[in-house]
């Protein structure tokens, strides 16, 4: 992306003068995540395993997230996965079963519920303090001696820094693949800006902008012909 897709884009092929090589490379990992952090298009979910009468976890935590790339929580809700330990069955709680609840509703409408013993959580709740950010159970969970209980959390993740030729945005992924030409498009606005072409600064993040729209466009839901409840009334 760095080479003859922006030669296109700026008009040049200087790799040596103003449009060094290593200020490509630079723009085009700050388009990679200049898009990540517009579209959140780059998803992982981690595995947190949970401790019997722990009832909050820092996502931060390399113990906790894997790699240190967590960024914030994604549109999906995460699940409550118990495994028997004998027999490897799994069974999960999710959706209704397992609903986002929210601090300040706790405080106002169920006094003490921190202090309250360890049970079956009702729900998951996010918490922030001091920059970090806890992924917390309410309750905290009672786990029994034959079960393993995780949660599976999806998250933003950082995408990974591109250093070799080699290297493909977003770790290769092919559903990405067809928005390479937004990060490309953010990285020839960086680089407009060295020749003060505000312009075609102007341009390029507007080009910037519309693929980011049409990710979003293309990751809603089909359309069907039938309307239902978000939630089951009864």
């Amino acid at each position: 992306m760095y080479g003859s897709e922006l030669d296109l884009k700026l008009a040049s092929t200087d790799r040596t003068v103003r449009f060094t090589t290593a200020l490509r490379k630079s723009a085009i990992n700050k388009g990679i995540v200049r898009f990540n952090d517009e579209t959140a298009c780059y998803v992982k979910r981690a595995s947190i395993a949970l401790v019997d009468g722990t009832g909050e976890y820092d996502l931060e935590s390399a113990a906790i997230i894997t790699g240190e790339d967590y960024l914030r929580p994604a549109a999906v809700r995460p699940s409550l996965a118990i495994t028997t330990t004998a027999t490897g069955d799994v069974r999960y709680l999710e959706g209704d079963d397992f609903p986002q609840v929210w601090e300040d509703a706790l405080n106002q409408h169920e006094s003490g519920w921190r202090a309250q013993g360890a049970a079956t959580p009702n729900g998951w709740y996010l918490r922030r303090a001091t920059g970090s950010e806890y992924v917390g159970l309410e309750p905290a969970p009672d786990i029994p001696s034959t079960e393993t209980w995780a949660l599976l959390f999806p998250y933003v993740a950082s995408p990974p820094t591109l250093s070799s030729d080699s290297e493909v945005a977003f770790s290769g992924r092919l559903a990405l693949v067809p928005y390479h030409d937004a990060v490309v498009a953010y990285a020839a606005a960086q680089l407009e800006e060295l020749r003060k072409n505000y312009q075609m600064v102007d341009r390029r993040l507007a080009e910037f902008a519309a693929r980011c729209v049409t990710y979003r466009r293309d990751q809603a839901p089909l359309a069907g012909s039938r309307i239902r409840l978000g939630r089951n009334p009864r």
